[in-house]
């Protein structure tokens, strides 16, 4: 009986102790506060200036506080940029690439899966090669080419060079959908893999084909 009303004794007296701080825990927080104020700061900054004008920029020491000309300064950039032609070039090329870049993908999936022809894993392997030549690599024969086809400074040089970069991968993930709507089973380089067909697994090939550009 005494053993029995000691426990509740025991266990109250614990509970009343006081925790011993996780100074562990602290310690990492402390750093990674640190750690994203250091990397933000210069963002920050960076908003500020631009929300001030050009004598509170170069005043000493500088404000570390955003200032009343934001919607003026921003107005003037856009202006001096021609943001707003250059939004409209950067659809016209991200489009461009990617429609291109399905179509190429698409014929080239077909015929790998539907014909049989002497040489396919030669072609096959020729097109996949493709992924390990970006555009930063080959980017002044590019420009050779591009120059050559007098095609500078127009939609077509900006945009046909992407077509054909990297549709190696692209190129291979049709050709395991087209083989996998056909027979319920992917048959590539003379493979043979059963692949189900569901509606993530659709959605993640035009989302990975999409990344290639």
């Amino acid at each position: 009986m005494a053993r029995t009303l000691a426990q509740p004794a025991t266990l109250a007296a614990a509970q009343e102790r006081p925790r011993r701080r996780d100074w562990h825990g602290f310690t990492a927080h402390v750093i990674l506060i640190a750690s994203v104020a250091l990397l933000a700061f210069p963002l920050y900054y960076a908003f500020v200036i631009s929300t001030q004008t050009l004598s509170q920029v170069t005043t000493t020491p500088p404000k570390p506080w955003p200032s009343t000309a934001l919607l003026a300064n921003y107005a003037e950039a856009w202006h001096r940029a021609q943001m707003g032609r250059m939004l409209v070039n950067s659809a016209i090329v991200a489009l461009g690439v990617a429609i291109g870049k399905i179509v190429i993908s698409l014929l080239s999936a077909f015929a790998i899966v539907y014909f049989d022809f002497r040489g396919k894993n030669v072609v096959f392997w020729m097109i996949f090669v493709t992924l390990m030549l970006p555009v930063p690599v080959r980017i002044v024969s590019t420009y050779q080419v591009v120059s050559v086809l007098g095609w500078v400074n127009t939609y077509w040089g900006l945009t046909v060079p992407l077509m054909a970069s990297a549709t190696g991968g692209a190129s291979t993930i049709m050709a395991t959908a087209i083989a996998t709507f056909h027979s319920g089973s992917c048959e590539v380089r003379g493979t043979s893999v059963s692949i189900p067909i569901t509606a993530v697994r659709i959605s993640g090939v035009l989302v990975i084909i999409r990344g290639h550009r």
